[in-house]
């Protein structure tokens, strides 16, 4: 049996039964949310691979908008690591500023279509993924 399949089993709690693929996807997670709190650069590396284990669960339940998301946590998370490993990142001060009311509307649409499209991909994402 494949060990990353969700049918193989590490514990069961409460009748529970939770895969090692779930476990390790919640104990990288854990741990990186512990190493944030610390502030400490490895909570990054330590997230990709929770976010490419919740990947592979969620992919293999079948829940492929959560699992699309992870595609979205790891990117962020990689440029979070690469942010914070460059010397004078934390010394950089952006000054916060408003939009413009033209780029207000051009957000607007913005959103407004990539609610739309969003919606739509994930309606029809158990139509387009093989069973």
């Amino acid at each position: 049996m494949n060990f990353f399949s969700i049918h193989h089993i590490a514990i069961t709690l409460m009748g529970y039964e939770m895969s090692w693929l779930e476990l390790l996807a919640t104990l990288f997670t854990v741990a990186c949310v512990w190493l944030a709190m610390k502030k400490h650069i490895l909570n990054w590396p330590v997230a990709l691979v929770a976010i490419v284990l919740s990947y592979a669960l969620f992919y293999q339940n079948e829940l492929y908008a959560d699992s699309f998301l992870q595609i979205y946590f790891f990117v962020a998370s990689a440029y979070g690591w690469w942010y914070w490993s460059r010397p004078n990142a934390m010394l950089e001060e952006l000054p916060v500023t408003q939009l413009t009311n033209s780029e207000r509307l051009i957000w607007l649409v913005i959103l407004i279509f990539g609610w739309i499209a969003a919606t739509y991909f994930t309606m029809h994402l158990n139509i387009w993924w093989p069973q």
